[in-house]
């Protein structure tokens, strides 16, 4: 029967004289296919396993605010790296063109704050005394904007207290305070008379007073904060005052009933601010981590 020919195919049966056939194609095993995918897909991971992600507490201390972020240490020089927008957003800056920065890199662009790494605890904290953080800068601004006017009492209760010299003069206190939100006080003086007066602070943004007295005339006083806005006006049966302030960013607009006015504008570590007071107009320029207050006149003495 030829090659060609239909039929069965002739089964193989080696001669003595040829030596038998040997099947050279490696037998596939799926395991070890499985192996070595995985080993190659983790190669590169490997190879670039010179950084440990970590997740780091970054916090603020002067303003007590903090954010936890995605850091990477490097090895072997163990440089932590912090992403630049996290970090900038806590400490009020713009949002940097670079994705990393460092503590390094933080000292270096404001001297005044302290940076710590605390490797074991994973914080990193920033200590700025000196307010020349814009995020410190915002807070103080508030808590001024909020303490103006007000008389804050810690405790609730009554209180009195005596004053006395070798004259013979004498000045007494007597009132009730409640949780620094409300206060009555009257006054006896052996040289002014009597005198009494109320406050009321029903939220942090808002204080109200009124004060009268035997030989001192009424006085109304109230004052609103709002965000960037703050408003305090006076009133007495002679005159009236009011005293305004609009931030926005870096500027400041501040203007009196006084005929005072100012423009400020804090771009640390610079500082520029305009006012004028009566028919005086003046400018100041500074420069430092101690920042002009917007709530100020600039005047030559």
């Amino acid at each position: 029967m030829t090659p060609w020919s239909a039929g069965p195919t002739p089964r193989y049966r080696p001669r003595a004289d040829r030596p038998p056939r040997v099947n050279l194609a490696p037998r596939f095993r799926p395991r070890a296919a499985v192996l070595v995918t995985v080993l190659l897909l983790s190669a590169p991971a490997v190879a670039r396993g010179q950084a440990d992600t970590l997740l780091v507490d970054v916090i603020l201390a002067t303003t007590s605010q903090h954010v936890v972020v995605e850091a990477v240490l490097t090895t072997p020089d163990s440089t932590l790296l912090l992403p630049a927008r996290d970090v900038a957003a806590l400490l009020g800056l713009d949002a940097p063109p670079t994705a990393w920065t460092t503590v390094a890199e933080l000292r270096r662009r404001f001297p005044p704050i302290e940076v710590a790494w605390y490797p074991r605890e994973l914080r990193v904290v920033v200590d700025d005394p000196l307010g020349v953080l814009p995020a410190t800068r915002r807070l103080t601004e508030q808590r001024q904007r909020q303490a103006r006017g007000t008389s804050y009492v810690s405790r609730s209760g009554p209180f009195f207290s005596v004053v006395a010299d070798d004259r013979g003069e004498s000045l007494t206190d007597v009132g009730y305070a409640y949780r620094g939100r409300f206060a009555v006080t009257g006054r006896h003086s052996s040289t002014l008379g009597a005198a009494w007066a109320v406050s009321l602070a029903p939220t942090p943004a808002v204080f109200v007073s009124y004060a009268g007295g035997d030989r001192s005339p009424p006085t109304a006083s109230a004052r609103v904060a709002y965000k960037g806005a703050w408003v305090f006006t006076t009133w007495t049966p002679a005159a009236w005052s009011t005293d305004a302030l609009i931030q926005v960013g870096r500027l400041s607009f501040f203007g009196s009933s006084r005929n005072a006015f100012a423009v400020t504008i804090n771009a640390a570590p610079v500082g520029v601010q305009l006012g004028r007071t009566g028919q005086r107009t003046t400018a100041r320029v500074t420069w430092g981590p101690l920042m002009p207050s917007p709530f100020s006149v600039p005047v030559v003495p």
